[in-house]
């Protein structure tokens, strides 16, 4: 770790954003965690994803990775709130500046495999041996240089997939066949249009997440004894309740998962299919209104 890390502001801001997303986290404690936080994410990140892109991971790898797996999507939300990470056009995680304060030994790394920072920047060839420098710089002078989000720890690499609900849709095989996008292009919008059945207030960006008709399918397909609508106006109230628990839109999906499994093994999400009701919905008009016309026999 550099020096000034320890008092930098951004380190600061990034122990008041775990105060405030992990109550327990009091005083200095926070202080010690943050700096612990970015130890273990520069550490990981070397060993892992030496380009300094995160998105070959799933969250869940990662946050166990920094040794914080209580909550991946607020700690890392917390990382990118506070300037360590940063979230490219093309939605990919990255460590912010990787290449201007990773160590010598990852540029040389990449340099011998052939391989770019994720921004498409060419490591640094000083830290290469003298007589290898040579061959090396010329071949990225020839264009031969990779940019990649691929770690460039060989071909057994890629057989360590992460981790995934393998309840959820994955992505077409024939999808990852497609050519490479050149550069500077952006990648297709993959908008979903399918009906909102519910929305739920976020943090980060954007500020309002969707639960869709898309991913009530295979919620449903996973948990056929639950009333999912039913459980998820539970979640939705219980974020409304306690909003310094609200996740990042992109960890609501993980959250809901992790929220009708505990439903399952609670025994309260099976049974009648009764939605809400009681005071779970009345936390929030929209819910009450929702389960009126629930029982109304109005369309979900």
């Amino acid at each position: 770790m550099k020096s000034g890390t320890i008092k930098h502001p951004k380190t600061l801001a990034l122990a008041e954003e775990l105060r405030r997303r992990f109550p327990a986290l009091t005083g200095n404690v926070a202080d010690h965690v943050a700096v612990s936080i970015l130890a273990r994410l520069w550490d990981w990140t070397a060993q892992y994803a030496p380009t300094g892109n995160l998105a070959r991971w799933s969250l869940e790898a990662i946050a166990r990775g920094l040794e914080f797996a209580e909550d991946p999507e607020a700690v890392l939300d917390a990382l990118m709130v506070s300037g360590w990470l940063d979230r490219t056009e093309s939605g990919d995680l990255v460590v912010h500046d990787w290449k201007d304060h990773c160590e010598g030994w990852i540029h040389a790394k990449l340099a011998r495999k052939g391989e770019r920072f994720h921004d498409g920047t060419a490591p640094s060839f000083r830290y290469l041996k003298s007589g290898e420098r040579a061959g090396v710089e010329a071949l990225f002078t020839q264009g031969c240089g990779r940019s990649t989000s691929e770690t460039v720890d060989g071909p057994r690499a890629r057989l360590r997939k992460p981790l995934a609900f393998s309840h959820l849709p994955l992505a077409k095989e024939e999808d990852s066949l497609k050519a490479p996008l050149a550069r500077g292009s952006k990648p297709p919008s993959r908008q979903d249009d399918s009906k909102i059945l519910m929305t739920f207030e976020t943090v980060g960006t954007p500020k309002q997440w969707h639960f869709r008709q898309s991913l009530m399918d295979p919620f449903q397909e996973a948990y056929p004894n639950v009333d999912v609508l039913a459980e998820l106006a539970k979640a939705k109230a219980w974020l409304v309740a306690n909003p310094t628990k609200r996740k990042t839109a992109r960890g609501m999906p993980a959250f809901l998962n992790r929220w009708l499994s505990r439903s399952v093994d609670s025994g309260r999400g099976s049974g009648n299919g009764k939605a809400g009701g009681g005071t779970d919905a009345e936390l929030d008009p929209e819910i009450a209104a929702w389960a009126a016309n629930r029982k109304k026999g109005g369309a979900s």
